[in-house]
Parts: C-alpha cells; structure tokens; sequence
C-alpha cells in the first residue's frame, strides 16, 4: 500500500500561527501537525532513519509545541484515517512483503517449502531439456555416421 503524507508541517505551523490570513479552521491545522506528530514521532531513531533515507526534511521541525497526544477521541476530522492505518499495521502483510521473512521467523517453513518445490520443478525441468538434448546428440552423431559411409 502507498501512503500519501502531506510533508510541509511548516506551512501547516506558519498558517496556524498567521490565523488571520488562512481559509482553514485552527482546529484542522492543531489536528494536521498533531496526526504528523504522532505518525512521525520526534526523538525517534526508527523514525528519524526512515525519513532521512526517503529525503524528507520535516523530521528535524520538531513537535512545534504541541502534546504528542494518543487518544484516538482527540482526532476528530482525521480519526476514521488513523485507525485505518492502525488496522493496515496491525494486519497481515499484502503483496510481495508477505513474502518477505518474519522477523520472528515465523514463515521461514512456508518460505523453505516454496523454494524446495522450485527448486524440484527446475531439477525436473532441466532433467526434461537433457534428455531432449542427449536424444538430438545421439541422432546427430547416427547422421554423421550415415554421410560418413
């Protein structure tokens, strides 16, 4: 899944500190830098690595004196969204990362199974094509013996 983040925390700060001069309601911009605060925690190595490595310079503006809140009730307008993305988390991976190894390592058999079975269907495959290639010898050299004679 992709997931789509506005990352210009300063222009959401900048039209909360300039309240005058912005359509948007103070409680939308408290809730947008709070759902970035809490998605994108400050003082966090994980975070801080992720962001760093996708070239994502919000990290370093910090928590902008807001509370880093975690009850679901304080987001109003974007509550339903996070707890989507709290189901998505906490759910089975999808795609080719649920083919990726656990890292409790749980489905390394299913992982060694699949491999064992391609690796038996390229073994007999390639037994097939030798065959096949000994049979095309074998007639190529009773031809060359018939041009011989």
């Amino acid at each position: 899944r992709i997931i789509t983040v506005y990352e210009h925390k300063i222009c959401l700060w900048n039209h909360l500190r300039f309240k005058d001069d912005t359509a948007l309601s103070t409680a939308v911009l408290e809730e947008a830098i709070d759902t970035l605060n809490l998605l994108f925690p400050f003082r966090d190595a994980s975070t801080e690595a992720l962001l760093k490595r996708d070239y994502r310079p919000f990290y370093g503006l910090g928590y902008f004196g807001r509370r880093k809140t975690l009850d679901i009730s304080d987001y109003p307008y974007w509550r339903k969204r996070i707890e989507e993305l709290e189901q998505i988390l906490d759910g089975p991976p999808s795609g080719l990362q649920q083919l990726a190894l656990d890292r409790n390592r749980s489905n390394v058999a299913t992982a060694v199974a699949v491999l064992a079975v391609a690796g038996l269907v390229a073994g007999v495959l390639s037994t097939v094509y030798s065959k096949k290639q000994y049979d095309l010898g074998l007639l190529q050299y009773k031809l060359s013996l018939a041009q011989a004679c």
